[in-house]
């Protein structure tokens, strides 16, 4: 009891001293807000909209013809504060965004799905040298702190990549299918089996890597693979 007393007054007194601040515009935010997105950026983010967008809905013209991944949850489109919020997450350190993007996400995927649809989440993964360059897994932290949220198993170490590709944003479109091919392997094809997984990752742009990690997770014999971004960055239709 004294010791979940003192947490709490150590939690209040780093939130007086560094006050939480909105993840896209940075303003500061109240010490009881439980996600940092101020009410602004709340109201004016372009969110996608609450609908669940099936694959074969989508304009091709940009998007890498996706056959192995069911369906796309996502929040936001990939453009202003959403994407400079997301560049700071990736590559600047900002690795405590996850619990917002993650309560973002959740709060989008509980809007249009059942919790019993899923089996497992998981994370597309890094390869372990360029994790240890950057100090963290961006997908993964959204999803183990996702799997929290709505009591589902996590499972990234499932799935493991094998080869440490250039990335894919240095790419054009027409090579990020030939750079990502091969590059994941299932490590264990037994708890894969039927089942029915959420994989996450933080943008959806040309949809080869989610696609390459969502054939060779259903060759291992998944059901289904639904995925779950914070972002697209493409134009689509429905």
């Amino acid at each position: 009891m004294v010791r979940v007393l003192v947490k709490r007054i150590i939690k209040t007194v780093s939130k007086l001293l560094f006050p939480p601040k909105c993840i896209f515009c940075a303003s500061i935010l109240n010490i009881q807000a439980e996600i940092g997105v101020c009410k602004k950026c709340h109201r004016s983010l372009a969110y996608i909209g609450n609908k669940l967008y099936y694959i074969n809905k989508f304009s091709y013209k940009d998007l890498t013809p996706c056959k192995y991944f069911n369906r796309i949850f996502c929040v936001f489109e990939y453009s202003g504060y959403v994407r400079e919020s997301i560049v700071r997450y990736k590559f600047f350190g900002k690795a405590h965004y996850y619990k917002t993007f993650a309560a973002l996400l959740a709060s989008k995927i509980k809007s249009i799905a059942q919790q019993h649809e899923f089996d497992m989440i998981m994370s597309v993964p890094l390869h372990k040298q360029k994790e240890k360059k950057r100090g963290y897994n961006q997908a993964y932290l959204i999803s183990k702190e996702l799997s929290k949220i709505m009591q589902l198993p996590e499972e990234s170490n499932f799935l493991i990549r094998t080869k440490n590709t250039p990335s894919q944003s240095l790419l054009h479109k027409d090579e990020r299918h030939n750079n990502i091919k091969n590059a994941f392997k299932v490590t264990d094809v037994d708890n894969v089996q039927g089942k029915k997984i959420l994989l996450i990752d933080d943008v959806l742009t040309t949809g080869s890597t989610l696609n390459e990690c969502s054939r060779v997770l259903k060759e291992a014999g998944a059901d289904k693979v639904d995925i779950a971004v914070i972002a697209v960055a493409f134009a689509f239709k429905l």
